[in-house]
């Protein structure tokens, strides 16, 4: 039933909670504040300075373990879906690059993603990766750090409804940690590898669960 009503409603994407009959996609607390009239004041995020630092962690982290893997092991499946490994790490490296310049189109949506994953499938080998990473990587220090780009700017997601650019940045940072706690899972559980200088709980906070 539940399946039925999102459809009459042309929602594709989940979370979603529908107060009144108006669908607010992904976690928004400010739109479900204000549709559940709670009285909340301030409703604060991580700060660009921080969202910098552990991006800074997270992305460095996965550059490192891109650099232990041979091309020939990037090119073996993950084993909790249909995925090559190289594209396990693309997957995190192309969300970020997209999310720090979704100020541009306001937006970051699934054919948004879709574009993206297709823009990157060219990059193969580790070297290749590994530079595509470095870049990323200055992009959303560049982002995160420019006082001429608005981060309370409205961004229409795929993960998170309609969130300000700063929020992006902290959904994304947390889908990056994600993915990097799997790449670590895989490299010890599935390729006997140890990865070299690993992010740890000591790098973050309890915010990104690292």
């Amino acid at each position: 039933a539940a399946l039925e009503r999102l459809n009459r409603l042309g929602i594709k994407t989940a979370p979603v909670t529908i107060v009144d009959g108006q669908p607010i996609l992904g976690y928004n607390p400010h739109a479900l504040a204000l549709a559940l009239d709670l009285k909340l004041v301030n409703i604060k995020g991580p700060d660009s300075a921080w969202l910098a630092q552990k991006f800074t962690v997270v992305l460095k982290a996965t550059i490192r373990a891109t650099s232990q893997f041979t091309d020939k092991q990037l090119d073996t499946n993950v084993t909790w879906r249909e995925q090559k490994l190289r594209d396990l790490i693309l997957h995190i490296f192309s969300f970020a690059q997209l999310a720090s310049i979704s100020h541009k189109t306001g937006r970051m949506e699934n054919p948004d993603l879709v574009r993206q994953t297709a823009t990157t499938s060219s990059i193969t080998t580790s070297a290749e990766i590994k530079s595509y990473g470095v870049s990323v990587l200055h992009d959303v220090i560049s982002f995160l750090g420019s006082p001429k780009i608005s981060l309370t700017k409205t961004i229409s997601t795929h993960y998170g409804g309609h969130v300000t650019a700063l929020e992006l940045m902290s959904i994304i940072l947390r889908h990056g940690t994600h993915h990097l706690k799997q790449l670590y899972w895989h490299m010890e559980t599935n390729l006997g590898m140890c990865p070299e200088e690993p992010a740890t709980t000591s790098d973050s906070v309890s915010y990104t669960h690292l």
